[in-house]
């Protein structure tokens, strides 16, 4: 019997006891009919206290079942973006830059913010052509373009360097990576002038 029912079953017991009493008083008063109606009533209370019973195992396993199939037995590792940038393979006469920020949303506005350093803001009008969810990667307007409609709220975002940009990053390490990409073929870039990393941070 589960703890939760015992409170229950001692007093059903109280009242099976007391259905004793009164079975053997109508026995003895000669009263068959009223001695037979009280022991049909214990018998009632002991077999809906035994369904109750049954039932509160059943939904005991049912939830140890569903807890089962939805608990996360593994995590997903935090993940961070190591991005670099090989600039003489795009015919700049400048230095390989290498960006590896803590966060993958870091490292993306950092790798913007190398891209305006060299080609002005004017590349972000461009990269704006990206799509991130429902829209342009790139905004300088992001409390009113990375609306979130469920909350009314922006997305998250992080600024572009010192432009007035902003870039959205509410979306996964893998995603970044891809958006990434679609920047290099948006920008002409050769395939092997940017390469992307996701490592565990």
């Amino acid at each position: 019997m589960n703890d939760e029912l015992q409170p229950l079953k001692d007093e059903i017991q109280d009242r099976i006891d007391m259905a004793r009493e009164a079975i053997a008083d109508a026995g003895l008063a000669g009263d068959w009919s009223h001695a037979q109606a009280v022991a049909g009533a214990v018998q009632g209370l002991e077999a809906s206290l035994l369904r109750l019973a049954e039932v509160r195992n059943e939904l005991q396993r049912a939830i140890v079942t569903f807890d089962q199939l939805t608990k996360t037995t593994t995590r997903a590792p935090h993940t961070r973006l190591i991005i670099s940038l090989d600039w003489r393979a795009t015919g700049k006469d400048l230095p390989s830059v290498l960006v590896d920020e803590p966060t993958g949303a870091e490292s993306l506005a950092k790798f913007l913010d190398i891209l305006v350093e060299v080609h002005g803001t004017d590349v972000l009008n461009s990269i704006q052509r990206v799509r991130a969810g429902g829209s342009g990667l790139v905004s300088r307007s992001p409390r009113t373009d990375f609306i979130n409609p469920a909350n009314g709220e922006p997305y998250g975002h992080k600024p572009i360097g010192a432009t007035t940009w902003y870039v959205k990053t509410h979306s996964s390490t893998k995603t970044k990576t891809e958006q990434i990409h679609q920047i290099k073929t948006l920008l002409g870039f050769p395939r092997h002038a940017v390469e992307v990393e996701i490592v565990e941070r």
